[in-house]
């Protein structure tokens, strides 16, 4: 788990503790009904244990029915080691967060337990073997959501009710700090490294709009009990993103047909115009009811001319697995294509 958004309703507090965080007013939201007049707003910050990161508190208060209503949002993982790192939050992990969090705001860990997931963002870190060009470029299509490419470092798939985010986690951190002796140090000069870590994170902006998380991690109290399968579920996203090497796409040139040479041509024209580009394109023409099938003859083309395709995709699914039983608790190191959960919005 990393960036969480979770709410405890019916937060017991007292007027008089509210003393202990600053006042402020929301900012109105376009398209959105005023807030009620009722409610007054607080928050602090909850910071971790080595002082360096937080999480943001906001309180709610309803004058008319004297409730509080309580709002943690922040990233554990940051929170829990003091910044940015390559390690991956495990459940044992996660329950001490959520321990600390009930400590710090005074409420029992059953109330905590109780605690009501809207937002889940979470992720996992793997390292490749050696640094590759455009990685990034590779993870071409996912379903029929929008693909965005940033800066060459980061990619979203951007879904209705959750998304995904790959982005090279080395070049998130290598400027910042990095961790000696127990404690993170300011880098003197930019961190070296030497292979590639590639993050793959999935961001759900909606726990109800999507029937697997609405049931599995709609409170704290079941995401500890389904911990196995959220973590499954992130490998079963991972593994269903259409992943073609075509950066690496070549052919002898010697003894080729017409029908090769055009064929050739067409994987030059979708390389310079990027796929970013092609789907738009494709998305335009009227393609009936044979989209998938078009597409799929796209993808077919371009991995004929592939030479190193399958090898890194081998590499990149056994670094993610092996990753994955590491957070799997019990460490269990078994998984069939059986076991996979299949989501339904």
């Amino acid at each position: 788990m990393d960036n969480n958004t979770t709410y405890i309703d019916n937060f017991i507090s007292t007027r008089n503790r509210v003393k202990e965080w600053t006042e402020y007013f929301p900012k109105p939201k376009e398209g959105k009904k005023p807030l009620p007049k009722k409610y007054n707003y607080f928050r602090r910050r909850l910071y971790s244990e080595r002082g360096n990161s937080f999480l943001l508190l906001s309180l709610r208060y309803d004058d008319e029915e004297d409730i509080f209503r309580l709002r943690i949002n922040g990233s554990l993982k940051k929170w829990y080691f003091n910044g940015n790192t390559l390690d991956n939050l495990t459940l044992p992990q996660y329950q001490i967060c959520m321990k600390r969090i009930a400590l710090e705001t005074g409420i029992s860990y059953d109330d905590m337990l109780q605690g009501r997931n809207t937002k889940i963002e979470s992720g996992v870190t793997i390292c490749l073997k050696a640094k590759f060009k455009d990685l990034l470029k590779c993870f071409v299509w996912y379903k029929d959501f929008e693909r965005e490419e940033k800066s060459n470092t980061t990619l979203y798939f951007r879904g209705k009710f959750y998304s995904f985010i790959l982005y090279e986690k080395a070049i998130e951190i290598k400027s910042k700090s990095h961790y000696r002796k127990g404690r993170y140090i300011k880098a003197d000069k930019p961190l070296e490294f030497t292979k590639t870590y590639l993050r793959f994170e999935v961001k759900v902006n909606s726990v109800c709009g999507v029937s697997f998380y609405k049931e599995k991690a709609n409170t704290v109290e079941k995401i500890i009990e389904n911990w196995n399968e959220i973590i499954l579920q992130i490998q079963s996203f991972f593994e269903s993103i259409e992943f073609i090497n075509f950066e690496d796409a070549k052919h002898e040139f010697e003894n080729m047909t017409y029908s090769e040479l055009k064929k050739f041509l067409m994987v030059v024209a979708i390389k310079s115009l990027g796929f970013q580009k092609v789907f738009e394109l494709f998305n335009k023409i009227d393609t009936g009811t044979n989209k998938t099938k078009y597409r799929n003859e796209i993808f077919s083309l371009l991995r004929s001319f592939v030479s190193d395709n399958i090898a890194l995709r081998e590499e990149l699914l056994y670094e993610f697995e092996s990753k994955i039983n590491s957070l799997l608790y019990n460490k269990i190191n078994s998984y069939s294509n059986s076991n996979k959960t299949l989501i339904e919005e």
